[in-house]
This record gives structure tokens, sequence and C-alpha cells, in this order.
């Protein structure tokens, strides 16, 4: 086979800066292509995206295990071989219970962030910070601090529902915080790969590195000297022509009695002449390093295992090990950080407590609808009862705003519950009123319904009538695309109303479900209620397209087929036309079902594995749609082959493929340890019609073995991937299916790029010589814009206009310039923070283009966080003003519960301004908020109010970048010790000699608890099931949850998870898991006490070993729980 060298030639005329890690699996696209045995010498080396991937896994698996102690012991899951996605969500919710569909595509936003540093091709050494390169190991620890602080300023300006922990991966700040994520552990990982740090023999991660000062760090201030050579030549003759298994280059370090940092310079085309290696120091060493030829020559990153890409190739595993360590270690800070709810966000996860989805309901109320919110109410009642449990149920009401009279509101609110009896009882409540003429603001509430979903969510529209805001079409195609929401109309129409326009409303809903996989049932008003009943709420996480066609038949009937697989809980079938028609469903035994409708639904449960035949009837128009119940899945990102020098890597593309043009698209597969291998992927027509076979593909390496690049010339029609290969079925293989997401290719396309600048350059192509219009949508004012064009070949620039707007400003920005092929038309997108922009928050400008005929229309967005200029390392300041502990003089422990006590504390921040205030303990209530501070110095009161039975009480302050600070303790004095109560003796039993001894249950021991305030009983007797309660009690105490039975072998991580928890509430260092405030065990302790009367029996175990400092040693206080607990 004859291999193109152009992809090669690609590859490595790119390798011409500071190879770290490589962004991600980019030589299955291009260097296979070109040279297998070049590919094969990288074969076992890690990619950022592989380290990411495997330690945001350790990482969660630590989570799910501090989340669920009753059920999960340590290292249960962080021990899992292999450690997957779909492992470890098997382990936790069950299999087949739960997908990790959601986790993944946050690890692939979070990859292709770190992958974006390396994208824009026209960084130059001023980028060495970022990777540690050049001897920039205190500026690239101060860039990363500061890409932290940004971090964190975007999740905490996350809006935090209680109630709510699921991930909503369409929120800007969510989008953002992936990606500054990214960025910041590409740097961190180049650390380990570009500095002599693993040289100097350092077995266990730089502690701090990127989170405190510089000043703090003994490293940081040990770095090589500018005049101080760091390296000695290796051998020139080997460092290419002879270089193997064994490391040429490997002791080129110099040692010092300090054992300084170095890292290795780059040299590279884009530096021009004036940059030179100063004499001494260090090169990367990678193939387009012109210094590594410079003496000294060589190298020394270990970026790789390919010897002559990364001279010190022997050192790439430990490189990688301590680069995934402190991976770990710094999720770990963030999630301590902003919360787990918010940790919980950033990574697209479920609770342990809930699973599920959003239904989602958009109703017409106009008057035409008045005899019909019955039915559709009934209907939906169906819906919602037949659906898989959903989390949220949403409904958006909508009418119009017509012939001068307002029914307000003309759409929304949306109304959201968290349980179908809320929803039911919203739902009885509609009301049909007003409209007008026929056509309603119908995508104006599937616009709200969309914006509040969640990702693959149902939504279910009821009309009967046309829309008239059809303007907002591509607004909902791209929301669509973004939420990967399935909608199904129903439409009943209107005769005799022709401004309704019955043909064109069809046709607009048609084309809008047909972009979500989803359908229209053109049915009548009696039929809404009436009709077989199908379910969609299989649409998320838990869900998977096996068939998803529209036939306009004429003289033929339909014959399809389809693959039903051994993951499949369920299959559901839906045949949908304008009249009726005659579907026949045959599964693999023979087994036929069929039914004469113009709508046709049916879900089979636990379906027979094999070949299923569906066959229809018709000389009309149908759509086809299959999808199932599966954790077994696929999902798509498209992609560009691009990057900086030295960096090629797989980067990721917004918007709609061009047509005709050569494109790449990531396939990945959830749950792929049910998968044997993928055998084939074809290119499909919504037809069902295949338009090219056996595309070829190539398999990521390592940890990326889920993820399938395919790269082929897009078609100029709507098409899909077809997805086929083997899945394991009891040791049996068996075939199994999987169709993708559409895809509409466009004559022009939209690509927005981040330069080192910090500013945007939104990239417009075509395919046609046309006229193109850029619409910049910039609701917030956050960008000043520059439209340029240029021949793409020389990039020397033809026209420019520039426009600029005050910050701030709401105006949208347009330029419409004609463009030809080869050329392009650039805007370029100043950042530009208003004042009034609250600090973490992001503004998101749309970017639309079409072309001259409004037949082509391409979007995407640009996201802009609002996050200070400079590091503030300072947190806040408090005082502690007042108490009114008295209050509750004179309580005991039984009656402290009637009253309060109140805290007042002086909060000040002369930073970025103040984000929370709260209390660290139980039963402490805090009400506050705060403006946003920029610039000035600002003290805000606030006042806590501290239920009686709570002795102690520690406010916390935190910042908008998340620096804070526990204002000073207040403890209260025990509560008194009430009198013994006296309990009459009783006589002991006669039991004959004959008889079994009866042991009876001990008295609680005399009390050691007087410090917590808590009374002994003498007399009480504790049960034998007293442990058992101990655990259920705490549990309900500590999490709010209902009981649960702890398995004995599980109890020991109760204890640990408890243990922490403490340390979580205390005013003492979070990392030294080693210790816990005395006061803290006392209120859970006492806590227990108000719920059992045998709680004193632990006391002991508390106060029974000496203090060291202000609490007890974990192992002193675990050893002596865990006996107690075993204890006959």
């Amino acid at each position: 086979m004859v291999r193109s060298t152009s992809a090669i030639l690609f590859v490595f005329s790119t390798l011409t800066h500071a190879v770290a890690f490589m962004p991600n699996y980019v030589f299955q696209f291009a260097l296979k292509e070109a040279n297998q045995a070049v590919a094969d010498s990288f074969d076992g080396s890690y990619t950022h995206k592989d380290i990411i991937r495997e330690a945001s896994l350790r990482s969660v698996a630590r989570l799910y295990e501090r989340l669920n102690p009753a059920e999960i012991v340590p290292g249960q899951l962080t021990g899992l071989d292999p450690l997957t996605p779909g492992t470890l969500f098997s382990a936790v919710y069950g299999g087949g219970n739960s997908s990790s569909l959601t986790f993944e595509e946050a690890l692939d936003q979070i990859e292709m962030g770190a992958a974006q540093v390396d994208q824009n091709p026209d960084a130059t050494s001023s980028e060495a910070r970022k990777h540690f390169d050049d001897e920039k190991i205190r500026e690239g620890h101060g860039y990363l601090r500061k890409k932290r602080a940004d971090l964190i300023a975007v999740l905490l300006a996350e809006d935090d529902d209680d109630d709510d922990d699921r991930s909503n991966a369409s929120s800007a700040n969510i989008r953002t915080a992936r990606r500054l994520l990214g960025e910041c552990l590409l740097t961190l990982q180049d650390f380990y790969s570009h500095t002599n740090y693993v040289e100097l023999g350092r077995n266990v991660p730089l502690r701090g590195l990127g989170l405190v000062p510089a000043g703090n760090i003994e490293d940081l201030n040990a770095i090589s000297k500018a005049h101080k050579a760091a390296c000695t030549s290796c051998p020139v003759s080997l460092i290419w022509s002879k270089c193997g298994k064994e490391p040429l280059c490997a002791d080129n370090v110099i040692k010092t009695k300090l054992n300084r940092l170095t890292s290795g310079y780059f040299v590279y085309p884009g530096d021009g002449k004036d940059k030179v290696k100063p004499a001494g120091k260090c090169s990367h060493g990678a193939y387009a390093d012109s210094s590594r030829m410079t003496p000294p020559t060589g190298g020394i990153n270990k970026s790789t295992k390919n010897c002559k890409e990364s001279p010190h190739f022997h050192l790439h595993e430990k490189a990688v090990e301590l680069a995934r360590s402190a991976t770990e270690s710094f999720l770990e800070n963030i999630r301590e950080t902003v919360g787990d709810k918010k940790f919980n966000k950033l990574f697209g996860l479920t609770t342990i407590y809930e699973k599920g989805i959003s239904l989602c309901f958009v109703v017409d109320t106009s008057g035409s609808m008045h005899n019909d919110i019955a039915s559709v109410a009934r209907r939906i009642e169906q819906i919602v009862q037949s659906g898989r449990k959903a989390s949220r149920f949403i409904l958006v009401p909508f009418k119009d705003h017509s012939h001068g009279i307002s029914h307000s509101p003309a759409f929304g609110p949306a109304f959201v519950a968290k349980t179908p009896e809320a929803f039911r009882d919203a739902i009885n409540s509609l009301r049909a009123s007003g409209g007008g003429d026929c056509p309603e603001l119908a995508l104006h509430g599937l616009r709200l319904a969309l914006q509040t979903c969640d990702r693959r969510s149902s939504i279910y529209v009821f009309t009967d009538a046309s829309a008239k805001d059809v303007e907002l079409k591509n607004e909902i195609v791209s929301l669509i695309e973004e939420k990967k929401s399935r909608i199904t109309f129903f439409y009943t129409g209107l005769s005799g109303r022709p401004p309704c326009g019955e043909s064109a409303a069809a046709t607009l809903y048609e084309q809008i479900s047909r972009r979500s996989s989803g359908q229209v049932l053109t049915i009548s008003k009696a039929q809404v209620a009436t009709s077989t009943v199908v379910s969609f709420g299989e649409t998320g996480p838990l869900s998977a397209t096996l068939l998803n066609q529209v036939h306009a038949l004429k003289e033929k009937n339909l014959h399809r087929t389809f693959i039903v697989d051994c993951t499949l809980a369920s299959v559901t079938i839906s045949i949908a036309s304008e009249k009726r028609v005659v579907v026949t469903v045959t599964d693999p035994k023979g087994n036929a079902w069929s039914e004469t409708n113009s709508f046709v639904g049916r879900v089979f449960e636990n379906p027979t594995v094999g070949v299923w035949i569906l066959e229809v009837e018709a000389q009309v128009s149908v759509t086809v749609l299959v999808v199932a119940a599966t954790h077994v899945d696929i999902f798509d990102t498209f992609v560009d082959l691009d990057g900086r020098a030295g960096h090629p890597g797989l980067f990721p593309s917004q918007g709609r493929p061009l047509e005709e043009t050569k494109i790449k698209i990531v396939i990945s597969v959830t749950g792929i340890e049910e998968i044997d291998e993928i055998t084939r992927i074809d290119v499909v027509g919504l037809d069902g019609k295949v338009i090219q076979k056996k595309i070829g593909f190539e398999r990521g390496e390592l940890t990326s073995r889920n993820t399938f690049g395919v790269s082929f010339t897009s078609p100029s029609k709507p098409f899909q991937l077809k997805v086929t290969g083997k899945a394991k079925c009891g040791g049996r293989e068996k075939s199994f299916q999987r169709i993708s997401s559409v895809f509409q290719p466009e004559s022009v396309r939209v690509n927005p790029k981040k330069d080192p600048s910090g500013t945007f350059d939104v990239e417009f192509v075509t395919t046609i010589d046309t006229s193109v219009t850029a619409t910049f949508d910039d609701p917030d004012g956050f960008g000043e814009y520059e439209a340029l064009v240029l021949n793409s070949s020389a990039l020397t620039e033809n026209r420019r206009r520039r426009r600029r707007q005050n910050p701030g400003e709401k105006k949208s920005f347009s330029v419409t310039e004609f463009v030809k092929v080869g050329q392009k038309l650039v805007v370029k997108i100043t950042p530009v923070i208003p004042a009034t922009a609250e600090i973490g928050s992001v503004g998101t400008i749309t970017v639309e283009a079409s072309t001259s005929n409004g037949d082509s229309i391409n979007s995407a967005t640009v996201d802009i966080p609002a996050v200070p200029l400079v590091l503030d390392e300072k947190p806040p300041e408090c005082v502690v003003v007042s108490n009114s502990g008295g209050d509750c003089d004179g309580l005991t422990t039984r009656t402290c519960a009637e009253r309060t006590w109140s805290l007042v504390v002086d909060v000040t921040d002369d930073g970025v301004g103040l984000k929370t205030v709260r209390g660290l303990e139980d039963e402490i209530d805090v009400s506050s908020e705060f403006q946003h501070l920029k610039d000035s110095k600002k003290t805000e009161s606030v006042k806590a109010t501290v239920g009686c039975c709570q002795r102690r009480a520690t406010i916390q302050a935190t910042d908008s970048v998340g620096n804070r600070i526990n204002c000073s303790t207040i403890n209260l004095q025990p509560l008194p010790i009430l009198p013994p109560t006296v309990v009459p003796s009783t006589s002991p039993t006669v039991v004959p000699s004959t008889s079994p001894t009866v042991v009876q249950p001990t008295s609680c021991p005399p009390s050691r608890c007087e410090s917590c305030g808590i009374e002994c009983i003498p007399g009480e007797k504790c049960s034998d099931g007293f442990r058992q309660r101990f655990f259920s009690l705490f549990w309900q105490i500590a999490y709010d949850k209902p009981k649960f039975e702890v398995p004995p072998q599980n109890q020991t991580t109760v204890i640990d998870t408890l243990y922490r928890s403490f340390l979580l509430h205390s005013d003492t260092d979070s990392s030294d898991i080693r210790r816990a405030p005395k006061p803290q065990l006392c209120r859970l302790v006492r806590a227990v006490r108000q719920r059992d009367a045998c709680a004193e029996e632990l006391c002991p175990c508390f106060f029974s070993k000496p203090d060291i400092g202000h609490g007890l040693l974990w192992d002193d206080w675990s050893s002596c729980l865990v006996s107690f607990i075993s204890s006959e």
C-alpha cells in the first residue's frame, strides 16, 4: 500500500517548538497515514489526553467512594482494573443502570481545552511560560496560579441550586471552566516533561506548584542562574543516527549542590534570528528544535518514547507518573475550593442518589386549544408515567401577541418541578385563551425549553398552529446541536384557516425535528390523548439511536433491518406519516407484530438479540425512528488537524462542516468494555442509503481506546455515521450498530480561534465565491471588533473594516464581504470586560454567517470570562464584633433547641470582592448578599444566627477567586449536665439450671462525655442492635438521607468518611487528614445522643486516648470505634 507523504510532512514540519506530551492522538489521523514505521516509534507514548483522563478517573472514583461509604469501601473504585468511565459507573450504579456519557463528554471538553493551548500556529517563544520552557519556571508557576484563579472565579460564579447537583453542560460558565481546567492541566503536566525535576531524582510531585506563592516552594527558589551552565553536550553523531532503546543522552544535566531546576530552550522559525540559546543552557531537544545542534547539544525533554523526538525518552514514564499524580492533587484542590456540587457540574456527574434527565413539554395555550388542553394534559401524564425516571419536569406555555392586544405572557415562564406530582398540578392549571390570528410564538416557547432543559432531554411540543417566529429557526437548530435534545411535535393543524399555512408549518417542524432525530406526529385533535403512547424518555445518557430515517415513498414499500445487541434493555419503534400506513415488525425468532395508523409506536422490553425486520406498506412519506435504552452509545466531535509549531493535535471545531471538503470526526464509544471491536463505519443519508462505504478509521491509543478517528469527504446533503461492530454477549460475539447525530454540511464555515494575545480570530471560509454576512450578537458588550479579508495562501490583507463599541454596550456587529474560494474573512474580537460585569461571569458572543442567498447558515460561540487582570492573592479579612451567647444561659441539652444566639462579623475585602460568607458548622444561618467590589475596599457587616444546641460557630469568608479565611471561632460553655434519672431496681429473674443462660444487656458505662455536655443515664439498657442504629443515625445526621443498612465489611469505610467530613467542617488544615477537632466530634455525638439513649457508649472512643493538640489521632479514634462496632 502506497502511503501519502503529505500527512507526515505536515506533522514533522510542525514539530518546531516545545513538544510536550502531545495534545492528543494526532498520529492516528496523520502519522499512520504517512509512515507506519515512524508512527510505531511513538507507540506507548502518553499524551495530555491520556494523563488527564487517567487522573480524572481516579479523582472521580475517590469522590464516589467518599459520597457512598455505605456501599463502597476505600480502594474499591480506584483499584478497578481497568479503570474506565464504563467500569467506574457500572461499579457505582450497577451495570446498565447509568451511562458515563455526560462524564465522557466533560472529559472530552477538558482534554480539548488542553489541546487548544497549542492550537494557534503563530505562537512564539512568548508562550514559553505556558510550558515551563526557556527556564521560565517561576513565570510558568505564576501563569498557572493565575489560570487556576480564573477557573475558580468562573466556577464560583456558576449558579448553585441546592436541590440540583446535575451537570448543565450548556452553561457558558461550565464550558469555560472546562476549557480553563484543560489549560491549567497542560501547563502543570509540562513541568514534569520539560524541566529536570525528574532528573533530580524526585519521586513525588512538586508540592504547591500552581497553588501557593512561589516564595513558599523551596525548589522555585533554587533555579539555575542565568550565567551558569546547566547541560553538557551529547555526542552529535549519536543524537539521531544511532539512538535506539538505550539512552545515549542520559547524563547531560549538570548536577549542582542545590539541585537547581532548569528547563530546555527551544529555538524555532517563529522566533526569528534574534533568539539564541544562552551559552551552557540545555535544549529542549525535539526534532525541529534548531538549538539541539548548538553546544551543549542534545536536550532533556521526556515528552515521548521516541528517542529522536525526546532525548530523555527513557524517563517518559516517570514524568507521566508524576504528571498524573500532580493532576490528581490539582483536581482535589479544585474540589475542596469550589465544593462537591460545582465539581460534579465540572465533570458532568450525576449525584450518587439522583439519576435521570429532563422531560420537557411546550404547550400552545392559545384560544384554539381551549377544547384540547384536557387531552394534552392526559397525553403528558401518559408520557410521564411511561417514560423512565426523570429528575426534572419542565413546562413551557406559549401563545401570541396579536391585533395590538397583549395576552401576557406570550410565552413562558418555564415551570420546573422535581416530582411528577408537582408537575401534574402545573399541567392541570393550564388554561387556553387569546391568540388572535392562527400563527403562534411556537419557536419562542421551544427556545425557552431548550435553554432550560438538560442535555439529551426529550422535548414534546403540542400545537395546532404554525409558527410566526420563523426567524428563530437557525437559533433553534444551534441549540439543538448544543443540547442534543430530541424534539417531538404533536401537530393537529387547523383546516379552513389559510393564514396558518399548514404545509409550511409541517415543513418547518419537520426540519427542526429531523435535526434533533425527532418526529412530527400529524394527528387529529381526537388522537392527542388516544393514540399509542411512546415515551422517548430514553433520550438521555441511557439511550442510543439504531435507525433515524426519512423516506419519501411513492410506489415502493419500505423494508429495513436493524440490529439488537445484548446491551439493550428495551427498543422503542416509532413510525410517523401524514396518512395511515401498515407497519410490521418481526424479531429474530419470527414473532411478528403489526399495526395500521398514521402514527405507530411500540416499546419492546428485553428484546431478542439479533437482526429485526421493519416493513412499512405505504405510498406517502414516513419517518422511522428506533431508539434503545442502553449504556453503550456513541458521541461525536467535529475536529481539525491543526496546531502551533511542535504541537500538532486534534482541535474542536464549532458549527457545521463544510460541504464537499475533507473533514475529520472523532467518535467516542461509551461502555466500550461491552464492545469487542468496531468493524466498519459508513456515511449514510437520512434516507438510510449509504453514501460512502467503510470509511477508514483509526483507534486511539492507551487510555483513548474508546475513540475512533474518521476522515472523509463530506457530502453536500445531511448525513449520519453508522457504526457497526461486535458486542461481548456472555462470551459470544454478537453484532451491534449505532447511528450518530445528524450532520448538516454548509457552504460557509465559522471557526473561532484564540491567539496568544488573548484576542479571538473568527475565520469565515466558503466552498463557493459568495457574499458572506457575519453577525455578532454581543448582548453584554464583551467585545471590540475588526474585520479583515485575507488571502489564505499569502495572508495578505485586502480590505479592513473596524467597529468599536463601548464596553457593556448591548449591540451587534455585522459585516458583509465578498469572499472567494481560497480567501477568508477574519473578524478579530478584542475582549473588553464591562465594569459592571460580575467577577467570574461569562459573556457569550454568538456568531452567525450566512451566504448571499441565505441558503447556507453556520454559527459558533465565543465565551469571554470576566476575570481579574492580575492575580488576587489576598484573602478577605474579618473581625468578630459581638456575640449574644448569653441568650442561651439556663438551657440544657434537652431544652437548647428552644432558642438561638447571634454572631456579628465585619468582613472586608480589598481585592476582587466577596463571594460568600457562611457558617462552617450546622445550625448556622448566614443571610448575606454582596455587590461586586472592584478596586475598592469595603466592609460588610454579617449577622449569623446559631441554634443554642450548637456551642461552636465559625464564619468563613470567600472572595470571588477562592481566597478564603475562617474568622475567629466562638465557643460557648458546655451545656449543663442534667441529674441522673433514678430507675427502680428490679429483682433478678430465676432461671432453672437446665435452661440456657440469658445474658442481660449491659448498662451504659459511667459517663466520660461531660466535656460534650452529654449526660449518661445509668440503668438504661442498650440493645444488641445499637451499633447498627448508630450508623443509621449518623448517616441521617451527616447526610440527611434515609436510613440504610451498613454491611459489616463496609463499617470501617463509614467511619473513615465521617471522620473526613469532620475535617471539611473544621477550622483546621483540611489537607491534614490525621486530626479531627474535638468540638466537631462532640457535636455529632451529641446529635446522636438526642436520638438514641445509648449513645454514651461511644464516648470512651472519643476521649479514652490522650489528646494531641486540639484533636485525636485518626488511628486511635478509628481503632477504638472499630473495636466498639465489632464487639459482641
